[in-house]
């Protein structure tokens, strides 16, 4: 439950950064580093793809000593 919410936590951090950039530019006029947002979405995709991926080989561990 804890890790649940920690990623949750982690991927509304790293989804905000990207939205305040383009709030900056947009109304404010002010640049902020153009290479944060790729790199934020970057994160995004791979701690994600890390979260699906390592339950799933667990569970075809679990399944292969199982022997189904």
């Amino acid at each position: 439950m804890i890790l649940a919410l920690s990623y949750i936590g982690l991927v509304l951090v790293l989804g905000v950064r990207p939205f305040y950039v383009h709030l900056n530019k947009k109304f404010l006029f002010r640049s902020i580093g153009g290479l944060e947002v790729p790199v934020c979405y970057a994160l995004i995709f791979f701690l994600t793809r890390a979260i699906a991926h390592i339950p799933l080989r667990l569970r075809i561990r679990s399944l292969n000593a199982r022997d189904f």
